[in-house]
């Protein structure tokens, strides 16, 4: 899991931790932002792989996180699921 302040709990993905507590949105809601499955989304959370974004979704991400006040150095630098 990932705190607000960036730090990793392991066992829980950063992505779906970003999702659900930070950004406050369902998987559906993430991958519209994104332009993206759904499926890949579920798949990134699940640990059956790594998150890659495009500069564009990358920067909706931001976008979001930054309304909670939250900056790019708050985040995990691996996105990776640590199961």
């Amino acid at each position: 899991m990932v705190e607000p302040n960036g730090s990793k709990v392991e066992g829980n993905s950063p992505l779906k931790t970003i999702r659900e507590n930070l950004l406050g949105m369902s998987q559906q809601e993430l991958a519209s932002q994104l332009g993206i499955a759904v499926s890949t989304v579920s798949r990134w959370e699940r640990g059956s792989g790594t998150p890659v974004f495009t500069p564009g979704q990358f920067k909706v991400i931001l976008a979001r996180l930054a309304t909670k006040g939250i900056t790019l150095e708050d985040l995990p630098d691996d996105w990776s699921n640590s199961q």
